[in-house]
């Protein structure tokens, strides 16, 4: 043959050659963004307990005199609420018939809402010295109980708040840190199965007005993270707290919304307040999303939440919500019914609506504060209407019948899930919350990135396709 017979032969193999070596470039170019992609997927790993949905929680105020409970919740919502919250203390105090107060928190109130949502136990500490190892396995059979006897997803938060100086156990990281991972392996011991949560309080106006005096040498050492010599607004208000990720399942952080500077009056928050605390606002260098919760193995939850509208602040002129639903609508459509929050956040697994009224002390002030989305009925029904359009982002607590020694309603003779002697058993009617003053949310600055990350790469089906329509040929990979 000629060269001229050859030559098209030549072209016609020459562009196979050149097709045939981009797409194994390509193959091989997709093959390591795949890989890569497979490391980023197997990092997020679940937390313990976590579900694909988004839990919604609610802290039911049942002390004496409201006697809100679960299910009045569920019937008010007209859905099932996928977690409750209860609160004891520990030592656990012997429950007291006459005032109601003391003894073991009251689950069988979540027994009583014939679903299968979780028991979320806060737990705190009456003295940072008090807790002897004797209570905490008690608190571990207690807990174990209520997974073991009922069949509960169980969260433990113990010693929330940490930082602050109104708690008992706060602004003491060297004996917190101390009680906190004995507390971590004495319960595992017991209840494995069992998510303890680590929840401080919120960076906003760290460290809170609180005195230095008194402090240990190694605490003042511990919590001037910047080495300036000063406590101050500038030092991480969370690390001197962290016990490490070995000792922590879960990470909460307490997010409230109080009203702008410094004044007990009704107005809106701005949108994406709830973000802004989460990622740090003007005030705080300190990116809580961004710190804790990328960590594999770990899921991060607001572990109380919730607006407060001044009741006795309604007529004050600088209040611009003249009716509880304008200040908690703006709570709602921010904090709770927001799918852009939890697209920025998708490490944040649960939220926990605190549903009280509640008498607060700010700036030496009695303030009467109420918290609730469902007892004003306007507030209730727009409440319900915007969670309903987005329950399908939420867990939704499934039925179950009553256990046998629980009625419908009232106090059991004996508590499910508690074996101590029933001379120490009852109901938490109260229990001790009276924050210094924390000052209000800061409402203004720059809102930093959320740390989460979007992964984008080419199909590989898509490639083979154009790959082989080049060629000429069917590839099938297998």
């Amino acid at each position: 043959m000629s060269f001229k017979t050859h030559l098209p032969l030549s072209i016609s193999i020459l562009t196979y050659s050149f097709y045939f070596l981009i797409y194994l470039i390509l193959i091989l170019s997709n093959s390591f963004h795949l890989i890569k992609s497979q490391q980023i997927i197997n990092s997020i790993q679940n937390a313990l307990n976590e579900r694909d949905q988004i839990y919604f929680g609610i802290w039911t105020d049942s002390q004496s005199g409201f006697s809100d409970t679960p299910a009045l919740i569920n019937s008010r919502l007209g859905l099932n609420i996928s977690a409750f919250q209860i609160a004891q203390q520990i030592p656990l105090p012997k429950y007291n018939y006459t005032t109601g107060a003391g003894g073991p928190a009251p689950e069988y109130l979540i027994e009583q809402t014939q679903t299968d949502a979780a028991v979320f136990l806060t737990v705190y500490p009456t003295s940072i010295d008090a807790v002897a190892d004797s209570d905490l396995n008690a608190l571990g059979i207690q807990l174990a109980s209520y997974k073991n006897d009922l069949n509960r997803t169980v969260f433990l938060r113990f010693a929330p708040e940490m930082q602050g100086a109104w708690n008992p156990y706060g602004f003491q990281p060297t004996a917190f840190l101390a009680l906190w991972k004995r507390m971590y392996t004495i319960i595992k011991s017991t209840s494995n199965s069992t998510a303890i949560v680590w929840a401080p309080n919120t960076p906003q106006s760290y460290p809170y007005s609180q005195s230095t005096n008194g402090l240990s040498t190694a605490d003042l050492s511990i919590l001037d993270t910047n080495h300036d010599g000063q406590i101050n607004n500038d030092d991480d208000p969370f690390t001197p707290f962290y016990p490490g990720d070995e000792f922590v399942d879960w990470i909460g952080i307490s997010s409230y919304y109080k009203g702008p500077t410094f004044q007990n009056i009704n107005v809106p928050q701005p949108s994406g307040y709830c973000g802004s605390v989460l990622n740090g606002t003007l005030g705080s260098n300190y990116n809580w999303y961004e710190l804790f919760c990328n960590k594999p193995g770990k899921a991060c939850m607001i572990a109380e939440s919730g607006a407060a509208f001044h009741l006795q602040a309604i007529d004050n002129q600088a209040s611009t919500a003249k009716n509880i639903i304008d200040l908690q609508r703006a709570w709602w459509q921010d904090c709770i019914t927001s799918t852009d929050f939890f697209r920025q956040f998708p490490r944040v697994k649960m939220t926990m609506h605190f549903e009280h009224l509640k008498m607060e002390v700010d700036g030496g002030k009695n303030d009467l504060r109420d918290y609730r989305l469902t007892n004003d009925t306007a507030t209730l029904e727009a409440f319900k209407a915007d969670l309903t359009s987005v329950i399908g982002s939420y867990v939704v607590a499934g039925y179950r019948p009553l256990p046998a020694n629980v009625q419908a309603s009232g106090r059991p003779t004996s508590s499910p899930g508690v074996t101590k002697d029933q001379n120490q058993t009852g109901i938490v009617f109260q229990t001790e919350r009276k924050p210094l003053v924390t000052g209000p949310p800061t409402l203004f600055g720059n809102r930093k990135g959320s740390g989460s990350k979007n992964f984008e790469f080419s199909g590989l089906s898509l490639m083979t396709g154009l790959m082989g329509a080049c060629l000429g040929v069917k590839l099938v990979i297998r």
